[in-house]
């Protein structure tokens, strides 16, 4: 995997994390503030699906102001659920 792409439950070289398997029905702000209780966040980017309104393509990114909300996303006891689903 690239280093740009660091999965949730890896500890993170850098502020930038990588969010996988999120339910396509999740919205913008859900995605947004589920990743904002972990710390202040920089930017975001979370794609949505070009043939599916009111979708998402189920990933998207959280670069976050500093390297330790980044890792306390990133710990790999945690699990994240998002609209009842285990997010990578």
């Amino acid at each position: 995997m690239p280093p740009h792409r660091t999965p949730v439950h890896q500890a993170p070289p850098s502020t930038k994390i990588f969010v996988g398997g999120v339910p396509t029905l999740t919205s913008q702000e859900e995605f947004l503030h589920y990743f904002a209780l972990f710390g202040k966040i920089k930017e975001f980017a979370f794609p949505p699906h070009p043939l599916k309104p009111g979708h998402n393509k189920g990933f998207g990114f959280v670069n976050y102001e500093n390297i330790v909300d980044a890792a306390r996303v990133a710990q790999p006891t945690r699990n994240h659920v998002i609209r009842a689903k285990t997010v990578d």
